[in-house]
Parts: C-alpha cells; structure tokens; sequence
C-alpha cells in the first residue's frame, strides 16, 4: 500500500516512490496497494453482499505474504536509490 512511511523515514519524495516501485515485483499481483484497494474492501463489508462474514481478519497485502520474496528481490527493495 502506498502511504506516507517513506517520508517518514526521512526519504525524499522520489526514494520513497523508488521504494514502492522495487517492492511491487515482490507482490503477487505485480502491484503496491492503493488507498482505493481498502476503501473497496470496507465498502463490500458494509454491503448486503457481506452479510455472513464473521470474525475474519481480511489481508489487503497484494498478495505479500503468500509470495516468498528471494533474498535478491529483499536487496532490491532494501536498495532502492
């Protein structure tokens, strides 16, 4: 998910987008989440359509955390300048 973390860590606008930009190959969907991705997720959940969902923890990670990352795609996104 693209959010502001880079700049809290003190990175410049464009190394925190080089961040993102190294991370999403590690994404199973080839993408970093966008705000939108959530809004979509809480929208559903509060439609009818959700109606017999129940004490879940839904991941909006892009598919993180079922792709292994190699330690070269971890370098990559660890050296992104």
């Amino acid at each position: 998910m693209v959010t502001a973390i880079g700049r809290d860590w003190g990175l410049s606008e464009e190394q925190s987008r080089k961040m993102f930009e190294a991370q999403a190959p590690l994404m199973l969907l080839g993408r970093v989440g966008l705000a939108n991705d959530i809004a979509n997720n809480i929208v559903w959940l509060a439609s009818s359509d959700a109606e017999n969902v129940t004490g879940t923890i839904m991941v909006n990670d892009s598919g993180h955390m079922i792709k292994p990352a190699s330690v070269e795609d971890l370098e990559k996104m660890i050296h992104f300048e």
